[in-house]
């Protein structure tokens, strides 16, 4: 189930039947839940709504830094109900069935596409995690830093460009957009 392994280093004996290692990573994945979900009622109902929101936050940004940035815009447009927009609940599902060849590109039509995964059609979170976050994604998603920030786009260079106007967030944009085609 995904979303419910602690991604970590874990040592084993090779003859350890592959459930108990699987038991024992949802184990730590429940721990690490539990022991940030105390004192942090005041963004979510439950653990699972909290590792929701971690799973966006480890598909987004890749730098601790980072992840409690795009936090503060989840967050930000929670507060304001807006949609999330986020691209890798996109990929998660237009990839969910499919077991090679997934898709790395998102289209108009996937945008549109409406699931329950679909930050661009639907408000609030996704039904599901999208990925199995890491511990500084859940501190992130617990613990988000203030911020004015509503969006964010990929600076070209593995990092983010974050903005709290739609109109500088336009300039990120075409400022992206300048990046990628410099690349081709």
């Amino acid at each position: 189930v995904e979303g419910s392994i602690f991604p970590d280093t874990y040592y084993f004996l090779r003859n350890v039947n592959a459930n108990t290692l699987l038991k024992r990573m949802q184990s730590k994945m429940r721990d690490k839940l539990e022991q940030t979900f105390i004192g942090t009622h005041k963004y979510f109902k439950s653990e699972n709504d909290l590792l929701i929101m971690a799973s966006l936050i480890e598909a987004e940004a890749k730098t601790k830094e980072e992840k409690y940035l795009v936090s503060s815009v989840f967050h930000n447009r929670l507060k304001r109900n807006m949609k999330l927009q986020s691209d890798p609940t996109i990929l998660y599902a237009k990839n969910l069935k499919r077991k090679i060849n997934k898709s790395l590109k998102i289209f108009k039509k996937d945008l549109q596409k409406d699931n329950p995964w679909n930050t661009y059609t639907r408000k609030g979170m996704p039904i599901t995690p999208i990925c199995n976050p890491g511990i500084d994604a859940i501190k992130a998603a617990a613990n988000p830093y203030i911020t004015d920030f509503l969006y964010f786009v990929s600076d070209g260079k593995g990092g983010h460009r974050f903005s709290k106007t739609l109109k500088e967030h336009k300039v990120n944009i075409k400022l992206w957009k300048s990046k990628r085609n410099e690349k081709k």
